[in-house]
């Protein structure tokens, strides 16, 4: 998938949800994914950020990863 103004536009909108977050915690389970841990108003988010060249995305999610 390319990565283009439609993609940023997305992961910009999504990513607007943490303005005023509070980083908690930060992970780097391997050397090709960064974890980073959100709080705000009451919740926690998790930012799932993968380098990985042939799998890489960025994503946000509720759900704690185990």
């Amino acid at each position: 998938m390319a990565f283009d103004g439609i993609v940023t536009k997305a992961i910009a909108s999504e990513l607007s949800e943490l303005t005023g977050a509070r980083i908690d915690k930060i992970f780097q389970p391997n050397k090709n994914n960064i974890l980073l841990g959100f709080y705000i108003n009451g919740s926690n988010y998790l930012l799932n950020i993968c380098t990985d060249a042939q799998n890489y995305r960025i994503h946000l999610t509720t759900n704690p990863k185990k």
